[in-house]
């Protein structure tokens, strides 16, 4: 490290959904399931499982109750679409707690003639709603499944917002011919790193690789031997600008904050004699910073360093990068 440089301004920012292998637990040890009747065992006077309400939108999609080859047990749920316009669902309505902020709603599926069009055939679809009863919704959430022939597990988060009281789950076939079998779901508030986890989109999330043409590459490298000092600290915003906010625009004319739909997005940097970051070896730690590069004003001393850096939403936990070395 040989030169100086000044400083400069540089910027380049819910429900997600997994699928798991058939081996996964289906919950979080010692979280209890909020579903009643979650594995579609105990049937109505209708024929249908019980606690559950079937939903085709005025199309001709069809439910109807699986006797056997459920997942575990006899009962699970069927449902079936004969044209692209059909739909068809399970609802449960479920009283949501105040205090938990987010939502993980995990259950088990299986096509039947249902082909790969994408954003067709299994889904699961949450409507968060301030008033039982009242069918105005702060926010939809929904995930999509590809078809699958065996058993599979799937998984999604959500934000909740606030003043939920009832979450509804739809369990879903949709507009695609086939059918789409469901068995042993489950809902439970979200653990915090499961929010951390989801916070980001994957078009926004934290060390993700950059575009050609799009985004700078991360600065320095890992592994770099860096030619000025101090380095340019360059890394990819993990946010969306918000243009509709007015006064914060105006308030950065040049380039504004990034932003998350959860919350405004600050950024950390930390520059360490260690990878394990002890306090004691930190070098440079900077946080509230709103742009995605950062210059120093005094070179580095000579020798290897580790660096990161962190996203921080609203009061979530800090977002760590992946740690880079250079010297």
């Amino acid at each position: 490290m040989r030169t100086a440089m000044t400083r400069t301004g540089i910027l380049s920012a819910l429900m997600v959904a997994v699928l798991s292998a058939p081996g996964v637990c289906q919950q979080q040890a010692g979280e209890a399931n909020m579903f009643t009747n979650p594995g579609f065992e105990a049937i109505g006077d209708d024929g249908l499982a019980e606690d559950w309400r079937p939903v085709v939108f005025n199309t001709g999609g069809e439910v109807e109750q699986g006797e056997d080859g459920g997942r575990t047990g006899d009962g699970h749920i069927i449902l079936r679409g004969s044209t692209d316009e059909d739909r068809a669902a399970m609802r449960q309505h479920v009283e949501w707690p105040e205090d938990a902020r987010g939502v993980t709603v995990s259950g088990w599926y299986r096509s039947e003639g249902v082909a790969d069009r994408g954003n067709r055939g299994a889904s699961v679809r949450l409507l968060f709603n301030h008033t039982p009863g009242v069918w105005e919704h702060l926010d939809i959430q929904q995930s999509f499944y590809p078809p699958a022939d065996d058993w599979t597990r799937v998984e999604m988060t959500g934000l909740v917002p606030e003043g939920t009281t009832d979450l509804v789950v739809e369990l879903f076939h949709w507009w695609t011919p086939g059918e789409t079998h469901w068995d042993d779901v489950a809902i439970r508030p979200a653990t915090e790193d499961e929010l951390m986890e989801n916070m980001l989109p994957p078009s926004l999330a934290v060390d993700r690789e950059p575009v050609p043409g799009r985004n700078v590459p991360y600065s320095p490298a890992d592994g770099e031997t860096v030619k000025l000092n101090p380095p340019p600290f360059l890394w990819l915003p993990s946010g969306e600008v918000n243009r509709n906010d007015q006064e914060r625009w105006e308030e950065l004319p040049q380039n504004p904050a990034s932003w998350s739909p959860h919350g405004e997005v600050t950024y950390r940097l930390q520059v360490s004699r260690s990878a394990d970051f002890d306090e004691d070896d930190l070098a440079v730690e900077k946080s509230d910073l709103i742009y995605t590069a950062e210059m120093l004003t005094d070179p580095l001393d000579p020798g290897a360093y580790s660096w990161r850096y962190g996203v921080d939403i609203a009061d979530n936990p800090t977002i760590w990068s992946m740690t880079r070395s250079f010297e």
